[in-house]
Parts: structure tokens; sequence; C-alpha cells
């Protein structure tokens, strides 16, 4: 069964939101691996309005830390800067972290935030009872277990294998660790790493097919979630925007917004 076929079936059988973070590179490669879009987000009515409203920093700086504890190899239950409860699986492979599963939006004793003077105005979300609590851990350990057999699987089938690929693979791995790895501190040597290569050879072969070299194209897609953050979230400010879109400087960041844009990240805002 395909991964994003089995997280759906598990979210109409517990009716808990269901999403993953993956740190492996076998989830840009193996089919029945790949998710759909929001599958990689927490994706729950309430995660959407607190997002929108606002608390997408709070959201941010929860899930870094959720990470972190993950990369011990520990599962737990939190509960969110905004009152949900929600359950994480690590899965680990040779120690490391190769991703984490999150299922939630349950409620918890805490009554849930009103963000920026706006409250929820959907359906509450619904208690998780301790006996479905260890059912939905068992069926999210279950999950674990097949994302490990599908890498294992990979691995024995030669995985990267040291082996030398054509671009295009190469490149659909570029667009994958950017795509889902924006806000971290990135570089090419440490992708070079992961796909078994040359620096030099992969850099060239970004700037050849793309026109732009790796930290060129980090940076345009870190710009396109800075406008979206602009755009939608009045709240945020540059600071705030320029660290979830993954700069570590706001200086640097208005400076790159503007070689990108044309426009200071402030005027973007202003004329959205």
């Amino acid at each position: 069964m395909k991964l994003a076929d089995l997280l759906r079936l598990l979210e109409t059988r517990t009716g808990a939101v269901i999403c993953l973070e993956p740190r492996h590179p076998a989830f840009s490669i193996v089919a029945d691996l790949r998710l759909q879009p929001d599958q990689y987000l927490h994706h729950g009515p309430y995660c959407v309005f607190a997002k929108q409203a606002g608390g997408l920093q709070a959201c941010a700086d929860n899930k870094t830390r959720s990470i972190k504890l993950a990369g011990k190899g520990r599962e737990f239950t939190g509960i969110c800067p905004h009152g949900l409860r929600e359950l994480v699986q690590p899965v680990m492979i040779d120690s490391n972290l190769a991703a984490v599963l999150y299922a939630g939006h349950f409620s918890s004793n805490r009554s849930l935030a009103v963000i920026n003077g706006q409250p929820y105005p959907g359906r509450a979300p619904l208690p998780l009872a301790a006996e479905a609590g260890r059912g939905l851990r068992q069926q999210l350990r279950l999950a674990a277990a097949l994302i490990r057999w599908e890498i294992a699987f990979w691995k024995k089938q030669g995985g990267h294998g040291g082996r030398r690929h054509d671009e295009s693979y190469y490149l659909e791995h570029v667009e994958f660790f950017i795509t889902h790895r924006y806000a971290e501190s990135l570089s090419l040597a440490e992708l070079a790493a992961v796909l078994k290569v040359n620096p030099n050879y992969l850099g060239g072969m970004i700037r050849r097919r793309t026109g732009h070299n790796f930290r060129q194209l980090l940076n345009r897609r870190r710009i396109e979630e800075a406008k979206t953050y602009l755009r939608f979230h009045a709240s945020l400010n540059i600071t705030e925007i320029a660290a979830m879109s993954g700069f570590s400087d706001s200086n640097y960041f208005s400076t790159v917004f503007r070689q990108i844009t044309g426009t200071t990240p402030r005027t973007y805002r202003q004329r959205k």
C-alpha cells in the first residue's frame, strides 16, 4: 500500500489529522513513500485557522522543537502552543531520524487559543480517549514500520548505491530537498553527501540545468514563501517572516528580497 493511502485510511478510521515530516532522501525517490502536498503539513481545520490568523511563528517554532525531540528516538504526546493535542512518532533508521509522523487535532485540557483577537469559528476538536490513544499509537508504529521496510528495500535494491545517475535524477532531488527543507540551514555540500555525489559536479549540474546556483535556488524558494507571509499575515513583522523563511539575518533577507523582486519587503507588503 502507498504511504499516502495508508495515512488517509488512518485518518478515516481514527479521526486524527495525520501528517509527516520527511528527513530521508528516499521520500523523494520511492514512489510508494510520496505524499500529497497537504500531508506534509498540519492540515486540520483549526491548524489552518491558526496559521491564517497569525499563529504561524508559534507553529513553526513548535515543529522545530518536536523534530529535535523526535531525533532522540522518543515517541511522545504533546500540546501545541494553540491548545491542540497530538501524538508524535519518530521513524528511526540506523539511529538517525528518517521522518516524523504527527497524529493530532485533538482537544486538550487547555482552551483553544484566540489568535490576534480572532476566536476559532469552526467545530471544536474532539478529545482523544485513553484507549483510542493507545490504538492510534499502535497504528503510528505500524506506519513507521512500513516506512522502514520501504527504505530498507530501497537500500537493498541499491539505494543511491554510489552510482552516477542522469542529471534529471539529481535535479529532482535538489528540488525536493529545497522544497521541504528551505527553512533550515542548508548547503550544497550537505545535499551532495546525501546523494553521494561530488559537490562540484552537483553544483555545476544545477547551474547548467537551471541557470542558477544552489544558493540562488534556495533563496528564490525562501522569497516565494516570504511573499506569502507578507501578503496574508499582517501580524508578522519582517524579522519573524525572515526567520520563518529560512533567513537568520533580517537585513540579508531584505537585500535578497530586493534583488529577486525589485522592491523591499515593506513596500511589497504595502502593494499587496
